[in-house]
């Protein structure tokens, strides 16, 4: 009868524990100061300032569902690690790999026994420092035994999806000198490769810019980051004590740890023990490491040589681009033969065809990128696709104002060769402009550019001045500074501030300075008659009032006065039938004034507050520097 080959090994594992005691010590010393002790030491500070126990409950169990989180992603990243390279670093030496294969003991049976070995410690330790931490908080009154279980599976859930992965990338490698940054780079390779990508990738695609809806999805396939977007707490209504928020999230990663986890005794499975010392241990994947690397060493290469060389232009040259991408990749092929060989002498003839080949790839994906052969650069929607559309944050959706915004994109576009054309030192001003389509079909499109205005131009370039014609329409400017409530009467307008910028006149007391800044306040009947009766009557009749962030100030243009408001609107009903918890809902917007506004400038005059222009002030510098 053939006997029955086990799934665990009770020996290996209790070895295990007790001989790396020292990693499991210091996880839980650790945890015991910066929860129990942490927390007790909060509340005999706390508790003599508060008679209601509700508030020190509801500050007590912020702090600890913040520290959970976040020094749990951190103490679990790092525990893991180590704990990987403890129980696993018997693969990394010759001698001791040779060893534990003699031993008549599965494949199967080791994983298992090494892998619970490296979590049943940290799980214990949790629950104890979750215990430890549900007595102190119940020797202050406020014991919650539902709080103190919601930190031990905070804790539990990130260290588990760590400890797997680091098990996962344990197996890749025959060196814990790899295993560290290989652990680390894989962590974050995903969000690093999309910033620096996007970043690279803006130089050789017009309007192409990294957008923050994207990266913050990315950013679940860096682990530690997605743990930070994806948790949270709320506090609900009818009480103060608040509420750890991503569980969804952190189960998530801890199902993917599970699945890491199967992968790597699949490939433990067929390791071979020999390997130990190699960069990577797994043939199959030798190839893909080299040809990562490649690529990885050839975009981050040119996109380091490029800041090195602080070249701050929209785009750069092309040959200089492929040039630099040829250096780094090849940097990186040979670096990567020198790792999986273990040796200096890779340089022959046999790596010429695939550095060749790397080579060739590479610049014709960059030519085809830079020669936009899928059509990225010139794609503007067609307007019976488009819902509505966004323009530097103005939003449009009735389609003749869509089909304006249409044909100034198309504009900006066939400006493309003047733009990208502007080298550092040449004296520009540079103009950021947004544009997010928002299509039927649910589907977005983003493009963000650069629209350069030079200084010794004798006009602002012609789009400039139809974008700030589009965005100056009293329509436009009304959807951009009305808050989400209405505005009835004084009471919805909390404050005004007038900021402006006067000549000094040579005061004894501001002789050094040919400007001086003055701030105006004003609030109830005084703030609702400027918003009221002057500034919403002058945007109807078309007056220069507009929203300060969708202003341009060309050098040849002295019709804007130096006076800018901010206004600042209270949502009286939302005040009233909140009684607790949320913030007041406030709109603060800003506006800048023109001198074709005539209620409001009647109304500044009347309040005895200087309007002067942005000419008046260019002259005040003139006559300064003359004196």
């Amino acid at each position: 009868m053939k006997s029955k080959t086990s799934s665990f090994n009770l020996t290996i594992f209790k070895k295990s524990i007790t001989r790396f005691w020292p990693i499991w010590a210091a996880y839980f010393i650790f945890w015991l100061i910066a929860l129990p002790i942490s927390t007790a030491s909060d509340l005999s500070h706390k508790i003599r300032f508060y008679d209601d126990l509700s508030h020190v409950l509801s500050y007590s169990a912020e702090q600890v569902f913040t520290m959970s989180k976040d020094l749990g992603i951190a103490v679990g990243a790092i525990t893991a690690i180590f704990a990987a390279i403890a129980l696993w670093g018997f693969m990394y030496s010759s001698k001791s790999a040779s060893g534990y294969a003699s031993l008549p003991v599965s494949r199967r049976s080791y994983f298992v026994s090494l892998t619970l070995a490296g979590t049943i410690p940290v799980i214990v330790i949790n629950f104890v420092i979750s215990s430890i931490l549900f007595l102190v908080m119940a020797s202050y009154g406020i014991g919650s035994f539902a709080i103190a279980m919601q930190v031990f599976a905070i804790i539990t859930l990130i260290y588990l999806f760590f400890y797997f992965f680091a098990t996962f990338c344990a197996q890749l490698t025959g060196t814990a000198f790899v295993l560290v940054p290989l652990y680390a780079l894989l962590n974050f390779v995903v969000i690093a490769l999309y910033v620096i990508g996007s970043t690279f990738l803006s130089r050789l695609v017009y309007g192409l810019t990294a957008t923050d809806s994207a990266l913050q999805w990315l950013s679940y396939l860096s682990p530690p980051v997605g743990m930070i977007y994806g948790t949270g707490m709320i506090t609900t209504a009818g009480t103060n004590v608040p509420m750890f928020t991503g569980w969804g999230c952190l189960i998530t990663y801890a199902v993917v740890g599970i699945i890491f986890a199967v992968t790597a005794y699949l490939i433990f499975r067929r390791r071979r023990m020999e390997a130990a010392g190699d960069v990577v241990a797994v043939n199959i994947l030798k190839p893909v490491f080299k040809y990562c690397m490649t690529l990885g060493c050839a975009i981050v290469f040119c996109a380091l040589m490029i800041f090195v060389l602080n070249d701050t232009t929209s785009s750069s040259d092309l040959f200089t681009i492929m040039l630099l991408l040829a250096i780094g990749a090849i940097i990186g092929y040979y670096i990567s033969e020198m790792l999986i060989k273990k040796s200096f002498r890779v340089f022959k003839k046999r790596t010429a065809p695939g550095i060749l080949i790397s080579l060739a790839v590479i610049l014709l994906i960059t030519a085809a990128i830079e020669l936009d052969f899928i059509g990225y650069e010139k794609y503007v929607p067609s307007i019976s696709d488009v819902e509505r559309v966004s323009l530097n944050g103005c939003e449009v959706d009735e389609a003749d104002l869509i089909e304006e915004v249409i044909d100034v994109h198309k504009a900006i576009i066939a400006d493309k060769e003047r733009n990208e054309a502007a080298n550092y030192g040449d004296g520009y001003f540079i103009y950021y402009q947004s544009i997010h389509y928002y299509l039927k079909n649910g589907k977005t499109v983003f493009r963000q550019y650069r629209i350069i205005s030079y200084f010794d131009d004798a006009n602002s370039p012609e789009i400039l001045t139809r974008i700030n014609e589009f965005l100056n329409k009293p329509e436009m400017i009304l959807s951009g500074i009305l808050p989400s409530f209405e505005i009835a009467g004084p009471e919805n307008v909390a404050s005004v501030s007038i900021a402006c910028e006067i000549p000094s006149g040579g005061t004894a007391s501001e002789y050094d300075m040919p400007t001086v800044d003055r701030l105006f306040y004003y609030s109830g009947e005084d703030a609702y008659e400027l918003w009221n009766d002057c500034i919403l009557p002058d945007i109807e009749d078309g007056c220069g009032i507009g929203k300060n962030t969708s202003y341009y100030y060309p050098l040849q243009d002295f019709t804007t006065t130096t006076c800018v408001l901010y206004f600042e609107f209270v949502d009286t009903e939302f005040v009233n039938t909140a009684s607790s918890g949320p913030p007041v809902d406030r709109g603060l917007q800003t506006l800048c004034i023109t001198t074709d506004a005539a209620r409001t400038l009647e109304w500044l005059e009347a309040h005895d507050i200087p309007v002067y222009t942005y000419e008046d002030i260019s002259a005040a510098y003139e006559d300064f520097e003359m004196r």
